[in-house]
């Protein structure tokens, strides 16, 4: 079993806080500098998605397949073309 997370999406980055023995720690940011507007873990498959709002060139949507994976860029939704 995972240690329990805390995850917290900030306009610094993601950071996740794990519980341990000797009490919570916290980890380096995953996206240093970057807005995570949302954050989400897939409960069945321990698979992991941000969103970062990046301003000028919009939203931005990555995944990682567990907590400590790869995270790599994937194409965000979009309305149907006209």
């Amino acid at each position: 079993m995972d240690a329990p997370t805390i995850w917290a999406g900030t306009r610094k980055g993601l950071f996740a806080a794990k519980k341990g023995a000797s009490g919570w720690k916290l980890g380096a940011p995953r996206f240093p500098g970057e807005p995570v507007s949302q954050f989400v873990r897939d409960p069945q498959t321990g698979a992991c998605y941000a969103a970062l709002r990046l301003g000028h060139f919009g939203v931005k949507l990555w995944k990682a397949d567990s907590a400590d994976g790869e995270w790599k860029e994937i194409a965000a939704p979009a309305f149907p073309p006209k």
